[in-house]
């Protein structure tokens, strides 16, 4: 569980994310137990996995890594695009640990919505996906309990189709995102 320290420390000079406080409150309530397959709010190990692409201040600072994405450590990161002020409507990207770095949502209420598919995503240089076999699938242990609390707080719905919503967000953000990659990463 994320401490609001660590969050505070993350997005320093800036203000935490309301939607990721109350997010690390829900945490602390619910305990323990996993409520979305594979996803964890994790400030302090994300910075390093992102730094192997690489190591340019202009890039790092741009970029926020507060959690944990799947069990084999894909990092989610917000991004500051400089076009919003408003840290809540800042952009998520997934880093993959098997390489590929992708929009993922328009914003943190976006990635929420996309975390009750309850799927670990896959990602890799062709793009990410969240699957899961609805004939086999079991929900998480907290799952229910998060899907109430997205409902009463955000008043989010569960999704049926993830790869709409991440088509959606790429559609708007990914080409922008990549043209500012490329000026610190190598094609």
């Amino acid at each position: 569980m994320a401490a609001a320290s660590d969050l505070e420390a993350l997005f320093a000079p800036h203000r935490v994310p309301k939607a990721l406080s109350d997010l690390a409150r829900f945490e602390e309530k619910i305990g323990t137990i996993w409520y979305a397959d594979g996803f964890e709010i994790s400030p302090g190990t994300g910075r390093s996995g992102i730094s192997t692409w690489s190591p340019d201040h202009g890039f790092l600072d741009a970029l926020f890594p507060f959690a944990m994405a799947n069990g084999s450590g894909s990092i989610y990161a917000l991004w500051n695009a400089g076009s919003s002020a408003d840290v809540d409507e800042w952009p998520v990207i997934v880093f993959g640990d098997e390489g590929g770095v992708w929009v993922v949502a328009r914003n943190l209420t976006d990635l929420l919505a996309l975390l009750t598919f309850d799927a670990e995503p896959m990602i890799d240089h062709d793009g990410v996906e969240f699957y899961r076999d609805d004939k086999t699938h079991a929900f998480s242990e907290g799952h229910e309990d998060f899907i109430q609390w997205l409902r009463e707080t955000f008043g989010i719905a569960p999704i049926d189709n993830a790869d709409a919503q991440i088509q959606a967000a790429q559609t708007l953000l990914q080409a922008q995102f990549d043209r500012w990659k490329a000026k610190f990463v190598p094609a």
